[in-house]
């Protein structure tokens, strides 16, 4: 979530936490950082371009993460959430999933890796014992 006004921000979180939590919802909340922006323009469209004013945008960011959820579980609590939203605070909703990763794949690049740096290995100190640097481990 982001929002400009600090409170209405924080405001909505709680708000969303709550929403979370009357439906059994494990959640995890991050507080964000504030990304400060300055920028300058003309005050006139036209003439005058040595008359300028600054002006000063903070965006605060706060993170509410949903553990372990099915999908429509997702779709009642995110139209819930989303019909409320006050004016000045933006939301953005991704979806994780972890699966688990087949043991052929995990097999297949323990070997690969080990044979590549067991050959690293082997040319560095065929390197080196040509050099005459390192002697032969017994």
């Amino acid at each position: 979530m982001k929002g400009s006004c600090y409170s209405t921000l924080r405001s909505y979180f709680i708000y969303s936490h709550f929403a979370a939590e009357c439906l059994e919802i494990e959640t995890t909340m991050e507080p964000g950082k504030l990304v400060t922006g300055v920028y300058t323009v003309n005050r006139s469209p036209v003439v005058h371009g040595k008359h300028k004013d600054r002006f000063k945008r903070d965006v605060w960011n706060r993170k509410l993460i949903l553990h372990d959820i099915s999908g429509t579980t997702a779709d009642v609590f995110l139209s819930y959430v989303q019909r409320n939203i006050p004016a000045g605070v933006t939301m953005a909703v991704t979806e994780e999933r972890l699966t688990d990763i087949p043991l052929e794949f995990v097999k297949s690049f323990y070997t690969e890796t080990n044979d590549q740096v067991k050959e690293e290995v082997d040319s560095e100190f065929e390197r080196l014992r040509s050099g005459g640097a390192v002697e032969e481990p017994s």
